[in-house]
């Protein structure tokens, strides 16, 4: 899994069996994420890496990074804004 902080107290997670990114809510404001939960993007192979830099949500799989419109507090699904960032990075990491 890859945990990423935002400064609202949500908690972005990659989830790395279910393919997805989720954000967990602090609804409460006491720095515990609560029940609320939303799924940020839905990727098929996103396993590895997780940042949030700008306006995006970025991720990767072995060989690929992808980035998402993102916007602190969201609730809703980015999968749509789907962008490759890199394509064929070597998986062996050579």
């Amino acid at each position: 899994r890859g945990i990423w902080p935002m400064p609202n107290g949500d908690l972005l997670v990659l989830e790395r069996g279910r393919d997805r990114i989720i954000a967990l809510h602090d609804v409460d404001g006491d720095g515990r994420a609560d029940d609320a939960m939303s799924v940020i993007v839905v990727q098929w192979g996103v396993n590895h890496g997780l940042a949030v830099f700008g306006d995006y949500v970025y991720a990767s799989s072995d060989t690929m990074v992808w980035r998402w419109a993102y916007t602190a507090g969201q609730r809703t699904d980015s999968s749509f804004s789907r962008e490759v960032v890199i394509n064929g990075m070597n998986a062996d990491g050579r």
